[in-house]
């Protein structure tokens, strides 16, 4: 029929109608579909899964295990098969030696390793340290896994051990590696742990001078020691016995006479009694090298000698170093006072004012100027009993006892002792400065009174015990 379609034609038609309408009907059935998932997906909740510790377990049995082990470590008599990516992963340092082209063995199937005669012992924990993350510190380990810990940069077992050190700090001072710890801490660049053992070695020197690990202390640190006025010690005359001990040992007989021109000026030998200055001259050492400490115990007598209104005229003079006070423990030196009670955790209303007279001047030409001061403890050490919260601390107040209006300008700390099985140590110092004067009244926060229970480390047998130091700032 002329004009009209072919059959060919209008099934073509048909079947690209049919097409369009299939296709078209299909992607409103898949926007739908679409819409549904997205509702769905926004109800369902989250199941988060957490495999850690199994995935943890599969690492840690591939240590020492020839298992997928594609290098082998030879250290002292022992092997190890370890594996490139963990090492690698662990340690920028093993990184290095596996992956540098300027280290020879980095593609060689075993490498040895050189370690000192104390780091073999370790060297294994420290290998499953990395395989597990777990290794057990110890007073005698410690050094040697923080010497590899270092060695091999491996920055959290580093740490680990720096924490462990701070808290066995006690410890430390009976088994004579106080002064190795610190000297480590600074070898190893543990800036927080340097500042937390050097204060305790400070607080601590009358413990630390009697221990082996003295004479083990670098030249350099001793006089940084030398220089602190915080130094907590019983006086002058001992800490030079120490360093005279220090300087006679088999580790710096050898540089003694360089040693004495540079450590003696920092001995504070004005803060010697005159008897102490006597002793000290008859000393077979002293003698020996007497052109060393002539000049400095010639001025000390001096200073002794002559009161204060003269020694600040220039012909008078001493360098300012030697004339500013530690924290001397020896009663002996009037500017401090060592305070105890009895019975601590259980006592309310006992009385525990105390008093003392604190010197203004350590020169006995100068011996009679020293004020009165008047110490009490609050909330306990009141006359009566008042009721404390959970959250009350533990005060000491001081003050003039004669309300003089006269005003003197101190430097007060006070000490709190501590006891670690049969170790009394100095725990912490607290140093404030304050002028007394009339009716001017100093209160010092201590410890929470909640720290102090029977069991408290801060109480033995039930004594609690301070230690007050008051020193005049800008005495001659």
């Amino acid at each position: 029929m002329a004009g009209s379609n072919s059959l060919y034609e209008i099934l073509g038609l048909s079947m690209a109608v049919n097409r369009q309408n299939n296709a078209f009907s299909g992607s409103v059935n898949n926007n739908n579909n679409h819409k549904n998932l997205e509702l769905a997906t926004n109800t369902t909740p989250e199941n988060e899964v957490d495999n850690s510790s199994n995935i943890l377990t599969s690492v840690s049995s591939l240590f020492n295990n020839p298992r997928f082990s594609d290098i082998t470590l030879v250290v002292g008599s022992e092997r190890f098969h370890a594996h490139k990516l963990l090492l690698a992963t662990a340690s920028d340092v093993f990184e290095t030696m596996l992956t540098s082209d300027r280290w020879q063995d980095g593609n060689a199937g075993e490498i040895t390793f050189h370690e000192s005669e104390e780091c073999l012992p370790v060297f294994s924990i420290v290998m499953r340290y990395i395989y597990t993350g777990k290794i057990s510190l110890t007073m005698e380990n410690v050094i040697p896994v923080l010497v590899l810990a270092d060695k091999y940069n491996l920055l959290p077992l580093k740490e680990s051990c720096a924490e462990y050190m701070a808290s066995h700090l006690a410890e430390s001072c009976s088994a004579c590696t106080i002064v190795s710890w610190y000297q480590y801490a600074k070898t190893c660049d543990l800036k927080e742990f340097e500042k937390i053992c050097c204060k305790f070695i400070v607080l601590n020197i009358g413990i630390v001078i009697l221990s082996e690990d003295w004479v083990r202390l670098d030249k350099s640190n001793l006089m940084d020691f030398l220089r602190r006025s915080d130094m907590v010690i019983e006086s002058e005359f001992a800490l030079f016995n120490a360093v005279v001990s220090w300087m006679i040992s088999a580790e710096h007989v050898e540089d003694i006479e360089e040693n004495l021109e540079d450590i003696v000026p920092l001995i504070r030998f004005p803060w010697m009694k005159p008897q102490e200055l006597s002793d000290l001259e008859h000393l077979d050492f002293v003698n020996k090298y007497y052109k060393y400490f002539a000049p400095h115990i010639l001025s000390a007598y001096r200073y002794h000698a002559v009161i204060e209104e003269y020694r600040t005229k220039e012909k008078f003079r001493f360098p300012n170093s030697q004339l500013v006070c530690r924290n001397y423990t020896n009663a002996d030196i009037k500017m401090n006072f060592n305070k105890k009670v009895s019975g601590f955790s259980n006592a309310r209303g006992i009385n525990y004012k105390s008093t003392f007279d604190a010197i203004l001047c350590n020169s006995y030409a100068d011996r009679e100027n020293f004020f009165n001061c008047v110490i009490n403890y609050y909330p306990k050490g009141l006359p009566f009993s008042i009721p404390v919260d959970s959250s009350a601390k533990l005060s000491l107040q001081l003050l003039q006892a004669d309300r003089s209006p006269a005003q003197v300008s101190c430097e007060v700390s006070v000490i709190i002792y501590a006891r670690h099985k049969d170790i009394r140590y100095v725990s912490q110092c607290i140093e404030i400065e304050h002028t007394f004067g009339g009716m001017q009244e100093l209160a010092i926060d201590l410890l929470d009174l909640a720290l102090l229970n029977k069991d408290s480390p801060y109480l033995f047998d039930d004594v609690f015990e301070i230690h007050l130091f008051v020193k005049r700032l800008g005495s001659s």
